[in-house]
């Protein structure tokens, strides 16, 4: 999967993604940070920035949060 930054501008999407391998394996990029995700290690990410993420035999659950639903939340977890 891929959401480039011409995603980002065309459909401004502001959440944050928590994410949980349930089994598998993901390799995901978040600008110039790279990271290999294991089951049960949880992720956090903001969907307004461009991330690349590929997976190998993978099932996984993902909650996405509105920033402007949970402003408090959001202040935090940008921190």
């Amino acid at each position: 999967f891929r959401r480039g930054s011409q995603h980002t501008r065309r459909d401004g999407l502001d959440h944050w993604a928590i994410r949980v391998l349930r089994r598998g394996q993901n390799r995901l990029r978040l600008g110039d940070s790279c990271y290999v995700v294991h089951p049960g290690e949880p992720v956090l990410f903001s969907l307004n920035q461009p991330w690349e993420s590929e997976w190998d035999d993978a099932s996984w659950v993902t909650l996405c949060i509105p920033r402007h639903a949970y402003p408090d939340l959001s202040a935090g977890l940008a921190t």
